[in-house]
């Protein structure tokens, strides 16, 4: 078994998918109370492997080594659930619309590793006490990228969002 081959569907068709298998509620509230918690050290519920093989994984092979990341990723899109996926709605756009602190942002862009996993896990309880979507593609490469350079892309593009959005709505305040 191979297990460093993972689908090749882009990255936002594997969200799009798990995004719509939430919201059609083909995962009982249970099993995604269950998903919610698995950053919690509540280990990983059936569910979860049950979205990896359906979607994220190809038949009959495994990438393990993203298992982590994929439960920071699923744990974020279940607490968020019913406002989890909006694919027009950017990170930036997002923490910008719910009032989410600038320092905080800057510390999402600063942070690496656990202290990202861990910016995510709070900006998404964040944003679902706020109810406002987001789009998890952004978040899911954040955590998923390794190459250093490309990580930096990905938060330059969020960072450039967000400002965008905050000079917007500072211009029509004026």
């Amino acid at each position: 078994m191979n297990l460093t081959k993972v689908k090749s569907r882009s990255l936002g068709q594997i969200i799009n998918s798990i995004a719509k298998a939430i919201s059609d509620n083909r995962i009982s509230k249970g099993e995604l109370a269950k998903l919610k918690r698995i950053d919690m050290g509540e280990g990983y519920p059936p569910s979860f492997w049950k979205l990896m093989l359906r979607y994220v994984w190809e038949e009959g092979e495994l990438n393990l080594k993203n298992t982590k990341k994929w439960g920071v990723i699923l744990s974020g899109m279940a607490r968020m659930a019913p406002f989890h996926h909006n694919s027009e709605v950017s990170l930036g756009q997002a923490l910008v619309k719910s009032n989410y602190a600038e320092g905080r942002f800057l510390r999402l862009l600063r942070s690496t590793g656990k202290t990202l996993e861990d910016s995510v896990r709070r900006i998404s309880i964040f944003l679902s006490a706020k109810r406002q979507v987001v789009n998890w593609v952004e978040f899911a490469a954040l955590i998923l990228v390794n190459d250093p350079d490309k990580k930096e892309k990905i938060k330059e593009r969020v960072a450039v969002d967000y400002y965008g959005v905050k000079i917007k709505e500072e211009k029509e305040n004026e």
